[in-house]
This record gives structure tokens, C-alpha cells and sequence, in this order.
């Protein structure tokens, strides 16, 4: 059994939808819980405290190897095929939490062919892993999405959202500093080049009733942050 990631042919120039791998001496788990994060502090232009504004980032691929993407699209299909009924998971997980994104199967089918469109004006930016299980088979792959208009962007799942007290703390983990994301190709797999999530990132934060907020930050990986977002 084997699970495919294949692209439709319609393609929006604003959000660029790939699929990867990550390198393979690497574990496909999640990294410990870790202690340095991006914490910070919504508030409103008189200081008060922002609850429920929506935390999003903006990035870019570092490293000369890797290729430019060519294209983009809003969504992707994936295929799979299973020789004998089976109780099948198909499901979309957050980078580095495991948190579940969305649910696209959990269904006992039929031995055959399988194949279903998963659509990217549902997720924010960053890394993610397609989860597949059908009976004691497993497997994942991993799917990263970057997203460059910002209005399109603030109407994905978040990665977290303002407390009542206006804090929110996101890991670097989440982000996916560090971990190589090997690029291939569409029509046979072979690898095109190696490429990193920059350091340098811009957060957004929406919240309806608000201007959106976006503020560059320069990561450093060896020291949490604090701050405060203030909007207009």
C-alpha cells in the first residue's frame, strides 16, 4: 500500500502548496516539548488586552540548493489504494504538536482505490504531516504550505489565539526551524534540492473589528522572546 500526493490543475498565484519529505536520518516524530517559544501580548492602541486575536506567521525558504516553486495551487489530492476492506484514518496533523488539523476520512472501506482532495484555504502556513492508516498499515508525509497574501492567510486555522488576558506562546518547534525539507520532484521523486524555514519571519495577527498586525521578528533559536502586538 502506498499513499500518493498528486496536484490539481488549478493554480492561484498567491499560495503555493507543495509536498515534501523531510530528511530520512531525521525521526518522523514530534521533537520534546521545548521550553523556548515566541511569547507575546495583543493588545489594543490604549494597552488593553486583545482576547481571541488569531496568530499567524509569514516565511521563506533559506538555502541556495533549494528550487524555485514554479507553481502553485489551493489544493491537493491524495491516493491511496488498499487490497482488503479496512478501517482507514486520513488525517491532517499540526507540525511538531501532532495536534489534529482536520479529519478527511475514518471510515471502514472497500479494497480499491482511494482518492481525496485536501484544500489548503484551510490551513495557515508552516509544516504539517498526512497521516494515513488502514488497518496495521501506516504512513505519513509531510506537506508544507506558504501562503504570501495576508488577507487569504487570516482566514485559515490558526496556530494558537489570544488568551483573555491577551498572551499567546507558540514553540519554535512549531515553527520548523531547523528541519531539512527536501524537495523532489512531481513526475519521479528525485530530490531537487534542500531547503530551511528562514529565521527571519513575520507574524500576523488578525482579529475582526482590527487592523491586521504584521511585525517582522528575527528568531534566534537559543532564546525565548517576549513581546507585545499592539494594533492601530
Amino acid at each position: 500500500m502506498k499513499m500518493k500526493i498528486m496536484y490539481l490543475h488549478y493554480f492561484f498565484i498567491s499560495l503555493a502548496l507543495v509536498s515534501f519529505q523531510c530528511d530520512k536520518n531525521k525521526s518522523i516524530t514530534a521533537p520534546e516539548d521545548s521550553p523556548i517559544n515566541l511569547s507575546g501580548v495583543v493588545v489594543d492602541n490604549k494597552g488593553n488586552p486583545i482576547n481571541g486575536a488569531n496568530i499567524h506567521f509569514l516565511f521563506s525558504l533559506t538555502d541556495s540548493s533549494f528550487g524555485k516553486i514554479e507553481k502553485s495551487t489551493a489544493s491537493t489530492r491524495i491516493q491511496f489504494s488498499i487490497p482488503s476492506r479496512s478501517f482507514v484514518k486520513l488525517q491532517t496533523l499540526r507540525w511538531h504538536t501532532r495536534e489534529i488539523v482536520e479529519t478527511i476520512v475514518e471510515d471502514t472501506l472497500l479494497a480499491g482505490n482511494y482518492s481525496y482532495s485536501i484544500s489548503s484555504k484551510k490551513y495557515t502556513n508552516g509544516l504539517y504531516f498526512i497521516s494515513l492508516n488502514a488497518g496495521s498499515f501506516s504512513q505519513e508525509k509531510y506537506l508544507l504550505i506558504s501562503n504570501a497574501d495576508v488577507d487569504s492567510l487570516i482566514t485559515t486555522i490558526p496556530l494558537c489565539s489570544s488568551n483573555s488576558f491577551g498572551q499567546f506562546s507558540v514553540s519554535y518547534q512549531m515553527f520548523g526551524f531547523g528541519s531539512p525539507i527536501i524537495q523532489t520532484s512531481e513526475k519521479d521523486g528525485t530530490i531537487i534540492g534542500v531547503g530551511y524555514i528562514s529565521h527571519s519571519i513575520k507574524i500576523v495577527i488578525a482579529k475582526s473589528g482590527y487592523k491586521t498586525l504584521v511585525q517582522p521578528i528575527l528568531i534566534d533559536t537559543t532564546k525565548s522572546i517576549q513581546q507585545t502586538f499592539q494594533f492601530e
